[in-house]
Protein backbone atom coordinates (compact mmCIF):
# COMPACT_ATOMS: atom_id res chain seq x y z
CA UNK A 1 0.00 0.00 0.00
CA UNK A 2 2.60 2.54 0.95
CA UNK A 3 4.68 1.92 -2.25
CA UNK A 4 1.74 2.39 -4.29
CA UNK A 5 0.39 5.31 -2.61
CA UNK A 6 3.34 6.90 -3.68
CA UNK A 7 3.49 5.94 -7.14
CA UNK A 8 -0.07 7.13 -7.04
CA UNK A 9 0.96 10.55 -5.81
CA UNK A 10 3.91 11.23 -8.20
CA UNK A 11 2.13 9.72 -11.02
CA UNK A 12 -0.38 12.09 -10.33
CA UNK A 13 1.73 15.19 -9.71
CA UNK A 14 3.05 13.82 -13.48
CA UNK A 15 0.00 13.93 -15.07
CA UNK A 16 -0.85 16.91 -13.44
CA UNK A 17 1.92 19.02 -14.99
CA UNK A 18 1.58 17.65 -18.34
CA UNK A 19 -2.37 18.12 -18.85
CA UNK A 20 -3.12 21.22 -16.49
CA UNK A 21 -0.52 23.26 -16.17
CA UNK A 22 0.67 21.85 -13.15
CA UNK A 23 -2.44 23.32 -11.37
CA UNK A 24 -3.27 20.65 -8.28
CA UNK A 25 -6.71 22.29 -7.47
CA UNK A 26 -8.57 19.65 -9.73
CA UNK A 27 -8.61 16.26 -9.74
CA UNK A 28 -8.40 14.74 -13.03
CA UNK A 29 -11.46 12.44 -14.29
CA UNK A 30 -9.75 8.87 -14.59
CA UNK A 31 -11.86 8.60 -17.64
CA UNK A 32 -9.99 11.37 -19.13
CA UNK A 33 -6.48 9.76 -17.17
CA UNK A 34 -7.19 6.98 -19.29
CA UNK A 35 -7.74 8.76 -23.06
CA UNK A 36 -4.49 10.73 -22.40
CA UNK A 37 -2.67 7.51 -22.23
CA UNK A 38 -1.87 7.09 -18.59
CA UNK A 39 -3.31 3.75 -17.77
CA UNK A 40 -1.66 2.90 -14.80
CA UNK A 41 -2.88 6.26 -13.28
CA UNK A 42 -6.17 5.16 -13.90
CA UNK A 43 -5.91 1.74 -12.18
CA UNK A 44 -4.05 3.17 -9.27
CA UNK A 45 -6.63 6.10 -8.62
CA UNK A 46 -9.45 3.41 -8.45
CA UNK A 47 -7.29 1.05 -6.34
CA UNK A 48 -6.56 3.83 -3.69
CA UNK A 49 -10.27 4.68 -3.67
CA UNK A 50 -11.58 6.15 -6.57
CA UNK A 51 -11.75 10.17 -7.58
CA UNK A 52 -14.11 11.41 -5.02
CA UNK A 53 -12.26 9.91 -1.67
CA UNK A 54 -8.63 11.14 -3.74
CA UNK A 55 -10.33 14.38 -4.17
CA UNK A 56 -11.38 14.73 -0.45
CA UNK A 57 -8.01 13.67 0.93
CA UNK A 58 -5.95 15.73 -1.63
CA UNK A 59 -7.84 18.86 -1.13
CA UNK A 60 -8.91 19.13 -4.32
CA UNK A 61 -12.00 19.67 -6.51
CA UNK A 62 -13.87 17.82 -9.15
CA UNK A 63 -14.69 18.32 -12.60
CA UNK A 64 -18.29 16.90 -12.13
CA UNK A 65 -21.37 18.42 -10.70
CA UNK A 66 -20.41 16.32 -7.23
CA UNK A 67 -20.09 18.32 -4.09
CA UNK A 68 -17.30 16.62 -1.93
CA UNK A 69 -16.97 17.45 1.69
CA UNK A 70 -12.88 18.24 2.19
CA UNK A 71 -10.79 17.16 4.44
CA UNK A 72 -9.52 21.00 5.04
CA UNK A 73 -6.38 21.71 3.22
CA UNK A 74 -3.41 19.50 1.81
CA UNK A 75 -0.68 19.61 -1.18
CA UNK A 76 -0.22 16.46 -3.09
CA UNK A 77 4.02 17.93 -3.18
CA UNK A 78 3.80 18.08 0.64
CA UNK A 79 2.24 14.36 0.47
CA UNK A 80 5.20 12.97 -1.91
CA UNK A 81 7.72 14.64 0.19
CA UNK A 82 6.76 12.74 3.10
CA UNK A 83 6.23 9.30 1.89
CA UNK A 84 9.49 9.65 0.38
CA UNK A 85 11.19 11.17 3.76
CA UNK A 86 9.61 8.12 5.52
CA UNK A 87 10.63 6.04 2.56
CA UNK A 88 14.05 7.13 2.93
CA UNK A 89 14.69 7.33 6.74
CA UNK A 90 12.55 4.10 7.73
CA UNK A 91 11.65 1.88 5.18
CA UNK A 92 15.17 1.34 3.25
CA UNK A 93 17.45 1.24 5.67
CA UNK A 94 20.47 -0.63 5.78
CA UNK A 95 20.51 -3.29 7.82
CA UNK A 96 16.62 -3.11 6.76
CA UNK A 97 14.59 -3.53 9.76
CA UNK A 98 12.71 -7.35 10.10
CA UNK A 99 9.55 -5.05 9.98
CA UNK A 100 9.49 -1.89 8.01
CA UNK A 101 8.28 1.12 9.82
CA UNK A 102 4.82 2.55 7.98
CA UNK A 103 4.38 5.21 10.46
CA UNK A 104 4.17 8.87 10.92
CA UNK A 105 7.41 10.42 11.72
CA UNK A 106 7.52 12.17 15.07
CA UNK A 107 8.50 16.31 14.81
CA UNK A 108 11.53 15.24 16.68
CA UNK A 109 12.90 12.78 13.53
CA UNK A 110 11.48 15.74 11.36
CA UNK A 111 13.79 17.75 12.61
CA UNK A 112 16.66 15.66 13.45
CA UNK A 113 16.67 15.02 9.72
CA UNK A 114 17.01 18.94 9.57
CA UNK A 115 13.05 18.67 7.94
CA UNK A 116 11.77 21.55 9.91
CA UNK A 117 10.03 23.14 6.99
CA UNK A 118 7.83 19.23 7.05
CA UNK A 119 6.96 20.25 10.79
CA UNK A 120 5.89 23.39 10.05
CA UNK A 121 3.80 21.63 6.99
CA UNK A 122 2.75 19.31 9.03
CA UNK A 123 1.19 21.69 11.53
CA UNK A 124 -0.24 23.60 8.55
CA UNK A 125 -2.05 20.29 7.34
CA UNK A 126 -3.63 19.31 10.65
CA UNK A 127 -1.56 17.98 12.86
CA UNK A 128 0.48 14.97 12.72
CA UNK A 129 -2.31 12.60 13.35
CA UNK A 130 -4.73 13.84 11.08
CA UNK A 131 -1.72 13.67 8.19
CA UNK A 132 -0.67 10.45 9.46
CA UNK A 133 -4.80 8.89 9.49
CA UNK A 134 -4.87 11.16 6.01
CA UNK A 135 -2.22 9.15 4.01
CA UNK A 136 -2.65 5.93 5.92
CA UNK A 137 -0.08 6.37 8.14
CA UNK A 138 0.10 4.44 11.30
CA UNK A 139 0.65 6.94 14.23
CA UNK A 140 1.54 6.24 17.63
CA UNK A 141 1.85 9.10 20.29
CA UNK A 142 4.76 7.82 22.88
CA UNK A 143 3.14 10.66 25.45
CA UNK A 144 -0.64 9.11 25.24
CA UNK A 145 1.21 6.01 25.39
CA UNK A 146 2.98 6.18 28.18
CA UNK A 147 -0.11 7.45 30.08
CA UNK A 148 -2.36 4.75 28.96
CA UNK A 149 0.87 1.95 30.17
CA UNK A 150 0.58 3.90 33.95
CA UNK A 151 -2.86 3.73 33.81
CA UNK A 152 -3.06 -0.05 32.73
CA UNK A 153 -0.20 -0.58 35.78
CA UNK A 154 -1.64 0.96 38.13
CA UNK A 155 -5.11 -1.05 37.29
CA UNK A 156 -3.18 -4.20 37.65
CA UNK A 157 -1.70 -3.52 40.82
CA UNK A 158 -5.01 -2.18 42.62
CA UNK A 159 -6.76 -5.78 41.10
CA UNK A 160 -3.67 -7.71 42.56
CA UNK A 161 -3.64 -6.29 45.52
CA UNK A 162 -7.94 -6.88 45.98
CA UNK A 163 -7.28 -10.01 45.00
CA UNK A 164 -4.48 -11.01 47.44
CA UNK A 165 -6.38 -9.25 50.26
CA UNK A 166 -8.50 -11.93 50.69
Amino acid sequence: FFESQLQLFVELRHYLNLHHNGSQDIFPDPKDVKLNGHEELSILIRSHGGKQLLAQKLDMELISTISIQSWGPFSLDFAIELLQFIRERYVAMSPPLPYPVISMPSERDLKRYGCEELCHKVDTFGGYENVARRLGLSFFDVCKQQQLDEQMIRGAKKLWKTRNED
